[in-house]
C-alpha cells in the first residue's frame, strides 16, 4: 500500500521526463571590452521611509504588572514589542468583542478621535456594553 501517493506521483513524474523537455542551459554572454571595465560607483538613491500601516509609531508602555513581565521575557528574547495601528486595533477589537467588523462609521470615528491615551479602553468598555457581547458567565 502507498502511503504517500502525492510524493511518488511527483517521484514517477520528475524520473519519467524525457531528457529532450529540459531545458538547455544559456551560453554566458560573450565578453567585451565594456563588459569588462567596471561602471562608475554612483551612490545608490535614497529609498524614502514607508510606515508599516498595521503597526503604531508610537512605542509600547508597560500599563501594568502583566505588560512589565511580558516585555522583561520579550527583552531577553531580543523582541521589540510594537503596538498595533488604531486601524487594525479597531478591527481586530471589534472582531474579539462581539464578532463582527466595525462599521465604515465606527471605525472612522474611531480612527480620527484625538485622544491617544484613552480611546482604546474607552471602545473596548463600549463594545462590552453592547448587546452583541455574549457574556457567557455566571
Amino acid at each position: 500500500m502507498i502511503k504517500r501517493p502525492i510524493l511518488l506521483a511527483a517521484v514517477l513524474l520528475a524520473t519519467a521526463m524525457p531528457a529532450a523537455a529540459a531545458p538547455a542551459p544559456k551560453a554566458p554572454a560573450p565578453k567585451t571590452p565594456a563588459a569588462e571595465t567596471p561602471a562608475p560607483k554612483t551612490p545608490a538613491p535614497k529609498t524614502p521611509t514607508v510606515s508599516n500601516v498595521f503597526e503604531s509609531p508610537t512605542a509600547p508602555a508597560p500599563a501594568n504588572e502583566i505588560d512589565r513581565i511580558v516585555f522583561a521575557k520579550l527583552s531577553l528574547l531580543n523582541c521589540q514589542p510594537v503596538l498595533c495601528s488604531d486601524a487594525a486595533f479597531v478591527r481586530r477589537v471589534y472582531l474579539d468583542v462581539i464578532g463582527t467588523l466595525p462599521t465604515a462609521k465606527e471605525a472612522g470615528d474611531f480612527i480620527r478621535d484625538p485622544d491617544t491615551e484613552g480611546k482604546r479602553q474607552a471602545l473596548i468598555d463600549r463594545l462590552l456594553e453592547r448587546e452583541e457581547f455574549a457574556d457567557t458567565g455566571p
